[in-house]
């Protein structure tokens, strides 16, 4: 297996005999490889961002609940609204399955209010309801029935365990990922479309070249190592710059998100495999347009004996 890998590089590398560098339609190839590889990074960021996101987001809301209890007389007494926070808290505890149950500070609900209502002494004016944070076992607590015992031992209290966020989430994440899939792999068939186009034109212009290869004692196998040999380094060049200019775009975009609105922006990141799979697009176009090239002149020079 080494021994075949090593001699297909070989034959990859070696000098060529027919000039194909100077061919009006390959000349821009390296270019067209190069915003096809920049189209396919973002759009792979983009799926693989989303889908570690959406897998984060269903970890931590899975198995998870919010109680509001609501105030719901506006001149009710402070103790009356903490007496049914403390009646939602004992039937909560008494709940099997429910593993945690635990009520927020009103100082950190009103923080999370802060962004879009303003500051803690305006929000000191509203009637703001007691949220307990619930943490329970999917598979042994019933939500509906739960909820129905919360609202009616507690008057204004809403159980929520956010499984219509996680539903919309998935249902969106997955979106995303099926359109970034499709773009990928039309971007991978444009770039093949376009090397055959090249390859095709560089047959007719080199036509006279190959016949005169051909008598001499040349291969098929030969001329068509020539035009993969070319495609290779063609893909690698123009790969290489859309990849530096997409990550470089990427790179941007992380450090912009990391400062604007940290808590309104959802939590779409890259891990270091994920950085290695986008890097790996530009040897992988390489290795496409080389097979494409070679398959191509194959097929032409077949037809023509």
């Amino acid at each position: 297996m080494i021994a075949r890998l090593s001699d297909a590089w070989l034959r990859l590398t070696a000098r060529g005999d027919l000039p194909l560098s100077g061919d009006d339609a390959g000349r821009f190839l390296p270019w067209v490889v190069a915003v096809m590889v920049f189209l396919a990074t973002l759009a792979l960021a983009a799926a693989l961002a989303v889908g570690a996101a959406a897998s984060r987001w269903q970890h931590d809301l899975s198995g998870s609940a919010t109680v509001q209890v609501a105030a719901i007389d506006a001149r009710g007494s402070a103790g009356d609204l903490e007496a049914r926070v403390q009646t939602a808290l004992d039937l909560l505890h008494r709940t099997p399955g429910v593993r945690r149950a635990e009520p927020i500070k009103p100082e950190a609900a009103a923080a999370l209010l802060t962004p879009w209502l303003g500051d803690a002494a305006t929000l000191a004016d509203l009637p703001m309801p007691r949220l307990i944070d619930v943490d329970f076992d999917i598979y042994q607590v019933d939500t509906a029935d739960l909820g129905k015992r919360l609202a009616a031992a507690v008057p204004g209290a809403v159980f929520d365990d956010h499984r219509r966020w996680v539903e919309g989430l998935a249902l969106l994440a997955r979106w995303v990922i099926l359109i970034a899939t499709g773009i990928v792999v039309l971007v991978g068939a444009v770039a093949t479309l376009s090397v055959i186009f090249a390859v095709r034109s560089g047959l007719a212009v080199h036509r006279e070249v190959i016949e005169v290869l051909h008598l001499i004692g040349a291969r098929d196998a030969y001329i068509a190592n020539n035009f993969a040999r070319h495609a290779l380094w063609t893909g690698l060049r123009g790969g290489a710059v859309g990849s530096v200019v997409a990550l470089a775009c990427l790179a941007g975009l992380s450090w912009i998100g990391a400062d604007t609105a940290p808590g309104m922006l959802p939590g779409l990141r890259l891990d270091g495999v994920d950085w290695f799979v986008l890097v790996m697009l530009t040897p992988l176009a390489a290795v496409l347009a080389a097979a494409t090239a070679r398959s191509t002149v194959m097929g032409a020079l077949s037809r023509l004996i």
